[in-house]
């Protein structure tokens, strides 16, 4: 313990962060939308984006709703399902709120290959405005190129600039 802190003198520890808009609609009984780009640690079902959100449905009694990408096919390990989600499937149910979590994982695949002009509709324009967006990636992000034969860390550091 360094004895430094990230809240000024007279402020509460409570500060906003990425996950306050979701828990803020939580608490609130409202509806929330999680959105993940992943892969295969997001893919799973044992995966924390099963997880989490089951984890959220017992603090909040609420239902949770899973719609997993469809494309990759986890018995044949090969990526020939249709580009969409799959039927929404229930990993919870409250009696409260529902969270709604849209899991765009592609194992094997970068960051990116989820906003492709041949998945980007279904993935991400069709779906409802997320109240969070979770990207989590491995090593693919390292070894796999991307659009313009750039590296995966490219897909990071060019948003930086």
């Amino acid at each position: 313990m360094t004895g430094l802190s990230l809240v000024s003198p007279g402020m509460s520890g409570k500060r906003a962060n990425a996950f306050s808009p979701l828990k803020t609609k939580l608490e609130a009984g409202q509806d929330v939308n999680i959105f993940v780009n992943g892969d295969s640690t997001a893919w799973a079902d044992f995966s924390p984006y099963f997880l989490f959100p089951k984890m959220l449905g017992d603090e909040y009694n609420a239902t949770v709703v899973m719609r997993r990408w469809a494309e990759y096919d986890g018995v044949a390990g090969t990526w020939t399902g249709p580009k969409d989600y799959a039927a929404p499937v229930t990993l919870r149910s409250g009696t409260s709120q529902t969270i709604n979590v849209y899991l765009a994982a592609i194992p094997e695949k970068v960051a990116g290959t989820i906003f492709d002009g041949t998945r980007k509709a279904n993935a991400i324009d069709a779906i409802p405005t997320p109240d969070v967006c979770i990207t989590h990636h491995g090593h693919n992000m390292f070894s796999y190129p991307t659009i313009a034969g750039s590296t995966g860390i490219g897909f990071y550091s060019n948003g930086i600039g």
